[in-house]
């Protein structure tokens, strides 16, 4: 069998299932589907987003958001670009928040919604190295300027 990148792999499959279901999420109450071709395209997306934000190989993105799509996006968009997950458990407390994005020095993090938000904001100046916050879900988000929502990425 040939040795290949989780990158690599992923070509490959988009390639051969293109306009196939890659997968599928439940969204006010309705399933809706995102083809191997659209995922291929979202991946690549989030790791320009991220090359944007001065995000560079080696360095640390934070994931702090429960099982969602969004997340397999991000990771593989992460992965992409060469850059290190740091993933978190939703559950985390905010201490245990705050020591992880600093050990890590994760400059950016994800949050799912408002609740995992905040934990970030009410731990924000004792996290130095974090430049940015982008927040899946924005409604009843409110903005500032270290936030941007998932679709500015």
């Amino acid at each position: 069998m040939e040795k290949m990148t989780i990158n690599q792999a992923l070509q490959n499959t988009i390639q051969q299932h293109g306009p196939k279901k890659a997968l599928s999420s439940k969204i006010n109450g309705e399933y809706q589907s995102v083809s191997y071709n659209d995922l291929g395209d979202c991946v690549r997306d989030i790791a320009l987003g991220l090359h944007q934000l001065g995000i560079k190989a080696g360095e640390r993105v934070a994931l702090l958001s429960e099982n969602r799509a969004e997340w397999a996006f991000l990771d593989l968009g992460i992965l992409a670009l060469g850059v290190v997950n740091v993933p978190m458990y939703s559950t985390l407390t905010l201490e245990q928040v705050e020591y992880i994005a600093n050990d890590s020095q994760a400059k950016v993090i994800f949050v799912s919604n408002v609740k995992q938000l905040e934990k970030v904001r009410n731990n924000e100046t004792d996290m130095p190295k974090l430049e940015k916050i982008v927040c899946f879900d924005m409604d009843k988000v409110e903005m500032g300027e270290e936030m941007i929502s998932f679709d500015q990425v």
